[in-house]
């Protein structure tokens, strides 16, 4: 309504938690990829993962089943890519703790 008064934004108040993720996996499928290829557009940048048919090196065609396409805004890209970076550098560094396996 016209005649209510807006709230101002609350800033966060020391030592009070932030609101806790909740991720409802009731739905969730889990699939082996070895094949992945990705699209951009203007808004969007489109992930396809799939599963690569045959290995013959022979073989001029590749034949892959693709299982999953996962649309993002570019913004989601740059998180995804930061936290795979970082993934990745933290596998790096325990690496080369462990030292070469005997």
């Amino acid at each position: 309504m016209a005649d209510e008064k807006q709230q101002p934004a609350r800033a966060k108040s020391p030592g009070k938690a932030d609101p806790r993720l909740r991720l409802d996996t009731s739905r969730v499928t889990t699939a082996y990829c070895n094949y992945f290829s990705a699209q951009q557009g203007a808004e969007e940048v489109v992930l396809n993962f799939g599963l690569r048919q045959q290995w013959d090196p022979a073989d001029q065609n590749l034949n892959v089943r693709i299982l999953q396409q996962i649309v993002l805004h570019p913004t989601s890209v740059r998180r995804l890519r930061d936290l795979l970076d970082k993934l990745m550098a933290d596998r790096a560094a325990r690496t080369a703790q462990a030292g070469p396996s005997a």
